[in-house]
């Protein structure tokens, strides 16, 4: 599925199940059923419903947030709509023990507080994609 969506681009569901067979999968509905619902993947929908792998089309893409003191001082973002198309590079709980540096996002106060953002002040209608300590001032970003 995703070397169909990273080759060809946004597919719809009939233009998945088509080039699977023609691929030779012997149950291509079964293989988009699996992929849709137990596979957590960076994929979107564009509005026609077409599937799309979001690294690929968001590859060279350059997007614009305007931010605050508090979101550089804690390098923690507000998900609003101008960032919701990446925000699959911070899944909840992708920041593990075992990678504790993962961006990830999340919609609770406490784990900001957790994670020592203790300046950042969460709008619970948005998420926040919380980023490894020292990112925001390390790229040079400023609020003014």
């Amino acid at each position: 599925m995703v070397a169909l969506l990273i080759e060809h681009g946004p597919l719809s569901d009939d233009d998945i199940v088509q080039k699977l067979t023609a691929a030779g999968v012997a149950d291509p509905e079964s293989v988009l059923d699996e992929f849709g619902s137990a596979y957590d993947a960076p994929t979107g929908f564009l509005p026609d419903d077409r599937s799309v792998w979001l690294p690929a089309l968001l590859a060279s893409k350059v997007f614009t947030h305007r931010i605050c003191a508090d979101e550089i001082t804690d390098d923690v973002l507000t998900v609003t709509p101008d960032l919701e198309p990446v925000a699959w590079s911070g899944r909840p709980n992708r920041g593990s023990p075992v990678d504790p540096l993962a961006p990830r996002v999340t919609h609770n106060r406490d784990d900001l507080i957790e994670a020592g953002r203790t300046t950042y002040d969460c709008d619970g209608n948005f998420g926040a994609l919380v980023l490894p300590t020292g990112t925001l001032r390390g790229l040079g970003v400023s609020d003014r």
